[in-house]
């Protein structure tokens, strides 16, 4: 993603949260997501790297993070809707 630093000075996140429910209002899921500060966007940005073109920004980890939750519940709705094959979260979430 454009705008990250590697390195020295360079802070990134790992969160993995609970299992995705289409039930439930919020989005709950055990796809890793990894938040990166982006000095080119001046904010965190949140990524679920097991689901393509999954993304999303905020002011803080804690925002950019709730703001992915959406994203992937939206992704998944909308692969669901299309009928496009829903990646399975990597071995390595499952684990974390």
């Amino acid at each position: 993603m454009a705008g990250q630093r590697r390195g020295r000075g360079h802070r990134q996140q790992m969160f993995t949260l609970p299992s995705y429910n289409p039930d439930v209002d919020r989005a709950v899921t055990t796809y890793p997501i990894v938040v990166d500060w982006s000095d080119e966007d001046g904010a965190w940005i949140a990524v679920a790297p097991d689901l393509p073109h999954c993304a999303s920004h905020g002011p803080t980890p804690h925002e950019a993070v709730s703001e992915i939750e959406d994203a992937i519940v939206a992704w998944i709705q909308v692969a669901e809707s299309t009928g496009r094959e829903i990646p399975q979260p990597s071995l390595r979430a499952a684990r974390a």
